[in-house]
């Protein structure tokens, strides 16, 4: 019986560009023997990043992994020939190389397969509690060489005594599973190397050193020669399967965005960088182009970013310059716009060219339409529009349809009626498209909406210490202004708290603009942006979240308000969020004060029936929205996408 493998790795933003290469060698490498693929994205914790390995180790194991193997992200496939599979015997459990230097020994963790066995289970928790090499130089490695000569590590020599060895659950490996060509004049290197470990140099040189390999590398040539790696079984740690992309299909999957601010807010930016970092760790090649637009209220104009690469939690960003343009039609139209007003087709061709003007990055769209899927997001703006126009083969939308004065500009209606596909947040999201553009003719249409991390939990009573909230408190979540209707609830929960005389708080958190009023209040806490668990914590302090906006096609905050069970209470008249409440039994909705009154007024008075609303809520996201099946989605639609030009 063929062993099962889940090949693991992983890096931080620091290693982003190392372990970028290093994903690409092994996704060759692991489609051509069929072994899973996870990549991880590290963030440093309690310890040195390196120890990170122990961790993921141990998830693996306990979701059901038979072999990890583990490959360091500055490492490199230089020969994909050879299977790992080939190296295993029975009752062996840990497969690693080590490197004599004729005084010493030195087993290297940075390339290991480890068999899910409770010795192998017990010798990792073992590890991970040496807290004594927790900062030694060789972190992890000191704690697995303490394992394997407890006897004096000072001095360490792993014995050569083939019988100790043999009685050990331990296979030492050639070393061409891990050469290490760069230490101890070569002695570490082998001659005809799988793996090439660019351990012990200097990052920037590490980084040339890789990517020359690379390109002589059986998988860097066939890059090179546009034949892209071909997708079979990627698995993940999570039940799933990515599906087969045919030959001569995409290789990489690009979201694009308008800006990806430094801080995500939410909303569209969240919705991408989320995606594209589940499907990345599902063993699909992705990334992140945007332009050098700050956010939503910069100029757009303005370069706030250098162009380039950058990495998000090991993710590729790819920024590109935009260039200035004569902006007061684009200010004129867009005000008529918010005002309801209708364009004429010579007004909104103006309007779309004076909006973004970033011609470096539909050339790169067009040049890579080869390899590349794309997947566009939101429809109303620049990038979107030519984005499409450029590659409408290879283009999926998520257009994030609001029913508003832009979603009936004709220049909309076309380039959704060109992409390949466009992927919905929700039901009413797709009925609206629909009564819009029409039904799809052939067109892929789905409805997918986002992912949620349903294990996050909020600490409400450390909320309302730190912040000294007592009594009733109502939560608003997001971006201020006329656009999420702020005015409004800022002006209906002024006339509650005069009518009912109730000692209770709003608190606003979010981008705050001074346009809106409620600075003056001494019942409104504007807090402006919060850090992600300070947002948990007070979407599980609050009585309930109020979302007024009528302009939603997903509403991430109402998902992660009913992740901390705490009822939501939306506006009727936004079809999207109304629908959540309405399917889901997770809240109220109003129309006008007298409902909005109401609604406050049963939540506050009625605990346990709030109690049970959020609950339903909290239901209602694990059924629909948890990460393996959204993910399981979106690889069907990109295999589908992918295999019909």
């Amino acid at each position: 019986m063929t062993a099962d493998i889940l090949c693991l790795t992983g890096c931080d933003d620091r290693f982003g560009p190392l372990g970028d290469i290093s994903l690409r060698s092994l996704r060759h490498y692991c489609q051509w023997h069929d072994i899973r693929l996870t990549f991880q994205p590290l963030t440093p914790a309690t310890r040195p990043i390196s120890w990170s390995k122990i961790p993921l180790i141990q998830e693996a194991f306990r979701a059901g992994a038979e072999f990890v193997w583990w490959v360091d992200a500055d490492a490199l496939v230089v020969d994909p020939s050879r299977s790992i599979r080939d190296v295993i015997e029975p009752g062996k459990d840990l497969y690693l190389v080590r490197h004599d230097d004729g005084r010493r020994c030195y087993p290297n963790a940075g390339v290991m397969l480890l068999r899910n066995t409770p010795w192998m289970v017990d010798v990792l928790q073992q590890i991970w509690n040496m807290e004594e090499y927790i900062d030694h130089k060789w972190w992890e490695t000191a704690a697995l060489t303490h394992m394997l000569s407890p006897e004096s590590f000072a001095e360490v020599r792993i014995p050569d005594d083939r019988q100790r060895i043999d009685d050990t659950p331990v296979k030492w490996l050639g070393q061409e599973w891990n050469s290490v060509p760069f230490v101890k004049d070569g002695r570490f290197a082998s001659s005809h190397p799988v793996i090439v470990h660019y351990a012990s140099l200097p990052l920037k040189y590490r980084l040339a050193a890789i990517r020359r390999d690379f390109r002589r590398s059986p998988a860097g040539r066939e890059e090179a020669a546009n034949a892209p790696t071909r997708f079979q079984t990627w698995r993940r740690l999570r039940p799933g399967r990515l599906k087969g992309f045919g030959e001569g299909d995409v290789s990489k999957v690009a979201f694009v965005l308008p800006w990806l601010p430094e801080s995500t807010p939410g909303g569209a930016e969240t919705l991408a960088l989320t995606t594209a970092q589940h499907l990345r760790q599902a063993g699909m090649d992705t990334e992140i182009l945007t332009t050098c637009i700050r956010d939503i209220f910069d100029d757009y104009g303005h370069n706030y970013h250098n162009p380039g690469t950058v990495y998000r939690d090991g993710l590729p960003v790819r920024r590109f310059a935009v260039k200035k343009r004569k902006a007061r039609p684009y200010h004129r139209l867009n005000r008529r716009l918010m005002d309801g007003e209708t364009i004429t087709p010579k007004e909104e061709r103006l309007f779309i060219d004076r909006m973004i003007v970033a011609p470096s990055l539909y050339r790169y769209l067009e040049s890579h339409r080869q390899q590349c899927l794309y997947i566009f997001l939101p429809y109303m703006f620049s990038t979107t529009y030519f984005g499409v126009r450029a590659v409408p083969d290879r283009s999926l939308v998520i257009p994030c349809l609001h029913d508003e004065s832009y979603a009936r500009m004709g220049i909309y209606h076309d380039m959704l009626r060109s992409a390949k596909g466009l992927l919905f947040n929700t039901e009413a999201e797709e009925a609206l498209a629909t009564s819009l553009i029409g039904k799809g003719n052939g067109q892929i249409r789905r409805v997918i909406g986002s992912g949620i991390d349903t294990e996050v939990r909020g600490d409400g009573a450390r909320f309302r210490s730190t912040h000294l909230v007592d009594g009733p408190m109502v939560l608003y979540a997001g971006r201020d202004g006329e656009g999420k209707n702020v005015p409004l609830l800022l002006a209906y929960w002024k006339r509650y708290i005069e009518e009912s005389a109730r000692a209770a708080t709003l608190v606003r958190i979010g981008s705050h603009e001074s346009s809106c009023a409620g600075d003056d209040d001494p019942t409104v806490r504007n807090l402006g942006f919060v850090s992600a668990q300070e947002k948990y914590d007070a979407l599980a302090a609050a009585d309930v979240l109020c979302q007024p906006s009528l302009n939603e096609s997903f509403s991430l905050v109402i998902m992660e308000s009913w992740v901390q069970e705490t009822p939501v209470l939306v506006h009727g008249d936004c079809a999207v969020t109304h629908q959540h409440v309405t399917r889901s039994g997770g809240g109220l909705a109003f129309t006008d004060y007298d409902e909005f009154a109401a609604a406050l007024t049963h939540l506050f008075d009625a605990p346990e029936d709030a109690r049970r609303m959020g609950q339903r809520g909290r239901q209602y996201v694990l059924d629909n929205y948890q990460w393996s099946a959204v993910v399981a989605q979106y690889q069907d639609v990109i295999a589908e996408a992918s295999a019909t030009r």
